[in-house]
């Protein structure tokens, strides 16, 4: 399990674009941002995911009380990492609670590339913000759980592996809010390549 921050302002990085027509990207007013709770059951690739306002202790203990409901039966391995929270006060009692179902794995400190979940976080930001502002974070938050709730992520089965989504993302976020996607936004996902300097101010762009 694992948790990450999802922004209101874009995600920049390497994007196909037509050559002289360098890719501009809103980036507009004050920041904003929830956090996501999440656990990947690595032998189904079954995704256990919460969203709350920040990344702390009450939202931690929250989250392992929502996945001990989702995995009712049979003991719990549960694989994290040694954030603070994660073994704070209030984890600790939880952990002794639950001790004869639930145990803890600690990961070696700094590796966060031996958490698979952590690819599943980069699956989801590309998807919702890479070159994207939302003006409505609650709409993005809702977005973010739509998608994490029909996204499966398998990396020991060779077919199918990696991360899915069991439907169409534009048609996802179309059914969420009934809407037409924003403006500037690339819901459409047309071909486009650039490079972008976060120096440029209120837009990002990139020489073509």
């Amino acid at each position: 399990m694992d948790e990450c921050e999802v922004h209101r302002h874009p995600r920049l990085a390497k994007v196909w674009q037509r050559r002289g027509c360098p890719l501009r990207v809103p980036a507009a007013g004050e920041d904003g941002k929830f956090a996501v709770f999440g656990a990947l059951d690595y032998a189904t690739g079954r995704l256990v995911c919460q969203t709350a306002e920040h990344k702390d202790g009450a939202a931690f203990v929250a989250f392992l009380d929502h996945l001990a409901a989702a995995f009712p039966d049979g003991p719990l391995v549960v694989v994290l990492d040694n954030v603070g929270y994660h073994k704070g006060r209030r984890a600790k009692d939880w952990w002794m609670a639950q001790q004869d179902r639930v145990r803890p794995l600690w990961l070696p400190a700094y590796a966060p590339e031996l958490n698979l979940i952590e690819r599943v976080w980069r699956h989801l930001k590309d998807k919702l913000s890479c070159h994207r502002w939302w003006a409505d974070l609650p709409a993005r938050e809702v977005a973010a759980a739509a998608l994490l709730s029909r996204t499966e992520a398998r990396f020991h089965q060779p077919d199918p592996g990696g991360i899915a989504l069991v439907q169409n993302f534009v048609r996802l976020l179309r059914a969420c809010f009934k809407t037409h996607p924003q403006p500037g936004s690339r819901l459409e996902g047309e071909p486009r390549m650039a490079r972008h300097d976060k120096g440029t101010g209120g837009q990002h762009s990139s020489p073509g």
